[in-house]
């Protein structure tokens, strides 16, 4: 892709062509062998169109008002055109509806995988009960903590109301403080899937690796 008019410049010579180059057209090509064949076409012809019509003395001169006015050909032209991957992005939400929409859809898509690693943990440490009812109590202490921290962040104002109090951000700031406290308790719990090493003396409950079994 053609970053900028300097970058065309200096894949052909800055401001100016020799002589031998401007009259061999391939001498021309290769050494723009960089830019697409349609656009370094263009250029080149410029170049080779005006070795022919001018006495050498001038050559420099009108190839390089020739190159400027490729240059404004190709760019508008679209040779600066974005990458077809940027061009084709879909559309950013357009409303506070949409961007609420898409933060609540992020957080269900973080509370299915806190789910998904404690079924896991159920499964991998089956024999040892006494742990998993350890863990649904912690599991219970967190929710509350989850409660009482977003309550901290947002808390009841003068307005009452909390659409009033924080505006129509609300929702999206709250489900994304939601999913970054979800998104810290899965780290957590992902230790007892990913298994402790021999040697290691404060794992506590953590399985060592080799008595996990394949998910």
């Amino acid at each position: 892709m053609i970053k900028n008019a300097k970058h065309i410049m200096s894949l052909l010579g800055k401001s100016k062509i020799s002589a031998k180059r401007q009259d061999d057209p391939a001498r021309c090509l290769k050494r723009g062998s960089t830019l697409s064949a349609n656009r370094l076409a263009g250029i080149c012809a410029v170049a080779a169109t005006a070795s022919h019509q001018v006495p050498p003395n001038e050559r420099t001169r009108t190839v390089s008002a020739g190159l400027r006015s490729a240059m404004t050909a190709l760019l508008l032209a679209g040779a600066f055109a974005l990458p077809d991957e940027v061009q084709a992005a879909p559309p950013l939400a357009e409303t506070q509806a949409d961007l609420n929409e898409s933060a609540d859809g992020s957080l269900e898509d973080a509370e299915r995988e806190l789910e998904s690693v404690l079924v896991s943990i159920a499964r991998q440490y089956a024999d040892k009960p006494l742990f998993l009812d350890r863990l649904d109590n912690a599991q219970a202490a967190w929710e509350l903590f989850v409660e009482a921290e977003l309550e901290a962040v947002y808390p009841p104002t003068e307005f009452g109301d909390v659409f009033d109090s924080y505006g129509s951000m609300y929702p999206l700031c709250l489900a994304e403080k939601k999913q970054a406290l979800i998104a810290a308790r899965i780290r957590t719990l992902r230790s007892w899937l990913a298994g402790s090493q021999e040697g290691d003396v404060c794992v506590g409950s953590i399985k060592l690796q080799e008595n996990l079994g394949a998910e």
